[in-house]
């Protein structure tokens, strides 16, 4: 199949312990020596998908974006306020295909999962029309609610 016409969707990790200080951990009941966390976002009541947590995410704009890596960081930056300081792994790719309204075939989508970190802040900023709270959570954390 041909590959997609525009750089392809993905969703952020970070591992907080270039973002994080100890009084937000301890805020968050969080062990200052505990292992790398994911930022999860609590989307907005009134946005697609209401009330539902996520990981950061968005999608590449060609106008804006030369490669995947300039959308993540754009993207970090529009969603959390949080500026990328370093690209750790590449954590996860999806695929799959996604129909196109009005029965006009289908296009390729591809969601790429990073881990990053980010600079030193004292506080996200998020955008309410589109998530209303954060949580940093560990992998067990989220495993556990994928499991409920």
């Amino acid at each position: 199949s041909p590959p997609p016409t525009t750089p392809p969707t993905r969703t952020l990790a970070w591992a907080p312990t270039s973002l994080t200080t100890k009084s937000q951990l301890q805020q968050n009941n969080l062990n200052p020596t505990s292992k790398p966390l994911l930022l999860l976002l609590h989307r907005s009541p009134t946005d697609s998908y209401p009330l539902h947590w996520e990981s950061t995410g968005g999608g590449a704009d060609p106008s804006l974006d030369d490669t995947l890596l300039s959308a993540l960081c754009r993207e970090t930056v529009e969603e959390t306020g949080l500026r990328v300081t370093k690209v750790v792994d590449l954590v996860a790719v999806d695929e799959w295909r996604k129909a196109l309204p009005g029965g006009q075939g289908e296009k390729k989508v591809i969601k790429w999962g990073f881990l990053v970190e980010v600079e030193e802040t004292n506080s996200l900023k998020l955008n309410p029309e589109e998530h209303c709270a954060f949580r940093w959570a560990d992998e067990d954390e989220v495993q556990c609610c994928e499991n409920r």
